[in-house]
């Protein structure tokens, strides 16, 4: 999530000073003061939002090129060249002095400060420090314990598996936890030489390849009576908080989703990512090898739950509803839906399913922290759905 995007859903400096604040004192073992700009005694770090980072001025290398990987290679052929030269010149040390403004103040000043920086993200931020190669990943100020602790507790269970970091340490309050900085691109990020698409694959074939271990069947209105159940509840606490906001449709919807997933019979669960999308893909620049991150959302969910969400990319709702017709219409071209049943039948239930499977997604989200107002997705879900075939 951009910088930009997180100060408009949340009081976004408050939270980053306050949670750098109870981060960077655990972290050095003595009282660390961030606040809005001071005089020149304070440290001052800097912020390039284009780069969506944190810094203090001239940081290293490793630094900026941490930077510089995050948006220098882009999928999309017609902003190649741009997009190559931008990160590459606000990258640079020259770049980032002329391109990025002031951000706070710390003091007392954090010695070798050059070799960390700061990533925030929508309910975590992360403090990376090159120099001993680790990055802390802190639970945000006022922010929801549950999802730090469903990822935790799924990396120490099963951290063995080859496509999931270890963590290295971690809070016994569940805040915060440490992981080695992988010298990686995001997979949208990666150069135009590696194969982005085989890549994917791999990653979603050694999920389910694990996850297949763990499966059982129930019938399927029972799951989705559960699903719509939980959904009514998470509703009616949406309600209480964002009192301004209609959320009735999206009761309507959930009963529709709920009764066309149930004609589906028997159907498979299994563990389940929860956001399985391409930026939560890492590959590693070594070996080209695919590691799954941010494990907050994982749980149990229909088996088919992380591949639908990649190949439909639920996760960018607009223009949703055309992606379900084409897929129910047969459509292959995304590799990660060929190879699923062509019924239309199934798929039709296929998409209410992991429709609703989504609409408790964004409202779980919307709930994970003091924010003003629900999570833009949700409310681009509740359009879409306006549209969708298996909801008229």
């Amino acid at each position: 999530m951009r910088i930009a995007d997180m100060q408009a859903r949340e009081d976004f400096d408050a939270v980053l000073y306050s949670t750098l604040e109870a981060g960077w004192s655990a972290m050095l073992g003595y009282p660390i003061r961030v606040e809005a700009l001071r005089g020149p005694t304070a440290q001052t770090w800097y912020v390039s939002q284009t780069l969506g980072g944190f810094f203090v001025g001239r940081p290293g290398k490793r630094v900026r090129e941490y930077l510089r990987d995050g948006l220098r290679y882009t999928p999309r052929k017609a902003r190649f060249v741009p997009q190559w030269l931008i990160s590459t010149g606000l990258s640079t040390s020259l770049g980032l002095e002329i391109a990025s403004t002031k951000a706070f103040s710390v003091s007392p000043e954090i010695t070798r400060a050059g070799s960390m920086l700061v990533v925030p993200g929508n309910q975590r931020i992360r403090v990376f420090d090159f120099r001993k190669n680790v990055v802390r990943v802190i639970l945000k100020t006022g922010f929801s314990p549950d999802a730090m602790a469903r990822e935790i507790s799924f990396r120490k269970q099963y951290g063995s598996e080859p496509f999931v970091l270890e963590i290295l340490k971690m809070a016994d309050d569940l805040t915060w936890f440490e992981e080695p900085i992988v010298h990686s691109y995001a997979l949208p990020r990666c150069p135009p030489w590696y194969r982005r698409s085989s890549l994917a694959a791999t990653a979603l074939g050694d999920l389910e390849q694990w996850s297949s271990a763990f499966t059982h069947s129930v019938p399927s209105r029972e799951y989705s009576d559960t699903l719509l159940e939980r959904l009514f509840d998470l509703l009616e606490l949406l309600k209480e908080r964002f009192t301004s906001c209609d959320l009735r449709p999206a009761q309507g919807f959930g009963k529709a989703l709920a009764a066309v997933a149930s004609e589906m019979g028997e159907l498979e669960l299994a563990p389940s990512h929860g956001d399985f999308q391409g930026g939560n893909v890492l590959v590693t620049k070594a070996s080209r090898r695919p590691i799954i991150i941010d494990w907050e959302h994982s749980g149990e969910r229909w088996r088919y739950y992380d591949r639908l969400v990649m190949g439909l990319s639920t996760r960018s709702p607009a223009r949703l509803s055309t992606r379900w017709k084409a897929f129910i219409a047969g459509d292959t071209k995304e590799s990660a839906l060929s190879a699923l049943p062509k019924s239309p039948s199934w798929r039709t239930s296929a998409c209410a399913l992991v429709a609703l499977e989504d609409l408790l997604w964004y409202a779980s989200e919307s709930l994970a922290g003091p924010y003003s107002r629900p999570s833009e997705g949700l409310t681009l879900l509740l359009s879409e759905l306006e549209q969708a075939p298996f909801c008229r």
